[in-house]
This record gives structure tokens, C-alpha cells and sequence, in this order.
């Protein structure tokens, strides 16, 4: 063993998932309606296995902390649909059944209020 190497380090390390929301939702195209309305398809996964699943690669690969940004508009209606969805699933359903050392750090940032209100991107 060398005599300057910590036997027991400590790392860290940050590692970006980008990606949609992973519930089972899809948007009506409609060549009249340019954003057509967001609409959630509860009943193909009504247990929510998937976002379960999704959840449990990320663990399995990353551990935790794990944090979720949640980057949808919070204004914008169309967006909100999935974004409370998304929302009550890990602080309500999700975090509940976890460990407290493994609960999912769901944070809502919404940029480009951020920006409207305070001029700047990240607040100090």
C-alpha cells in the first residue's frame, strides 16, 4: 500500500440523464394547432412500472443522490400536465417507498421565468 494514498477516498461525480418525462404521454398532431395539447396515457401503465423501471436503472447505474430538474415551464398549462404528474409520482408515490437515504431530490426550475424575474439564469 502506498503511504500518501487514502485507503478509503472520497468521489464524487455529476452525470447529466437528459430526457422527457418518463410517464406514457403523446401530443395529437394537428397541422392547424402548432403546440397541440399534451395528454397523459394513464392506462397503459397504470402501476407505473416504467417510471419505476427508470428510476431503478438510475440506481442501479449512478446510486444516489439522485436529483431530478425539472426543467417544464410553470406557466404553460400544456406542460404542467405532465409536470405535476411527474411531480406527485416521485414526491408522493415514489420517495414513499424508498429508503430516506435513496429519496429522489425533485427540484422545478423553470429558466425562463428565472430569467424574466431576475434578470439572470441562477440566482446567487
Amino acid at each position: 500500500m502506498c503511504p500518501n494514498v487514502d485507503p478509503m477516498p472520497q468521489m464524487t461525480s455529476f452525470v447529466q440523464v437528459r430526457g422527457s418525462i418518463p410517464f406514457f404521454w403523446y401530443q395529437e398532431p394537428d397541422p392547424l394547432i402548432p403546440k397541440p395539447r399534451i395528454v397523459l396515457d394513464r392506462e397503459r401503465d397504470v402501476p407505473a412500472h416504467a417510471t419505476r423501471r427508470h428510476f431503478a436503472r438510475l440506481f442501479r447505474k449512478y446510486s444516489s443522490p439522485i436529483y431530478s430538474l425539472n426543467l417544464t415551464k410553470a406557466d404553460n398549462k400544456r406542460e404542467e400536465t405532465v409536470a405535476s404528474e411527474y411531480r406527485n409520482f416521485v414526491n408522493v408515490v415514489l420517495n414513499k417507498e424508498l429508503p430516506p437515504a435513496f429519496r429522489v431530490n425533485f427540484i422545478h426550475y423553470d429558466v425562463k421565468k428565472a430569467k424574466k424575474t431576475e434578470g439572470k439564469l441562477f440566482p446567487k
